[in-house]
């Protein structure tokens, strides 16, 4: 049982191209609000008048902003120095979110369950044990093969402190 290490931090490439979408999009909104003198009909089934179409649309720029916020703060993130996943002899240790530098250590006796879950194409591993849990996503990762290596090696580990 080698340690093992992977470099996780956010793609640059992903959050340059979020960044550069989230700003055109709120920019374009804002214009939109701005210019606004008509209402609006949404899906057929939900009409505004003009007052109530400019909120909307001002809201939508909004929400923009908050993701351009975000993908600039990862984007930020992704030149820094990597974070790393440790996976040693008897635990593992990881940031407890994707933007977090804090590093959890948690034995993989105490590791009380491991899902795997996928949101459309995002993989993450999230480990619960009993002081909450954490999650790895593997577009944090350098590549597919290393979270899909990370996983097996994860549950392999735990099945052989279970015992």
């Amino acid at each position: 049982m080698d340690t093992i290490r992977y470099d996780y931090q956010p793609n640059t490439l992903r959050f340059a191209l979020a960044a550069a979408f989230c700003a055109g999009s709120a920019v374009l909104m804002a214009k939109f609000a701005l210019d606004n003198d008509r209402g609006m009909i949404i899906d057929g089934l939900i009409r505004l008048d003009r007052g109530a179409a400019t909120v909307f649309q001002w809201a939508v720029a909004g929400t923009f902003a908050v993701g351009l916020f975000i993908a600039l703060a990862g984007l930020a993130r992704s030149f820094g120095p990597a974070v790393q996943v440790v996976l040693d002899r008897h635990a593992i240790s990881a940031p407890k979110s994707g933007f977090s530098r804090t590093v959890e250590t948690v034995r993989y006796a105490e590791i009380s369950g491991l899902r795997l879950t996928q949101i459309r194409s995002h993989r993450f591993l999230e480990l619960r044990h009993p002081r909450g849990k954490f999650t790895i996503a593997c577009s944090m990762l350098p590549s597919e093969y290393d979270f899909d290596t990370l996983v097996d090696t994860v549950r392999a580990r735990c099945r052989v402190h279970a015992r």
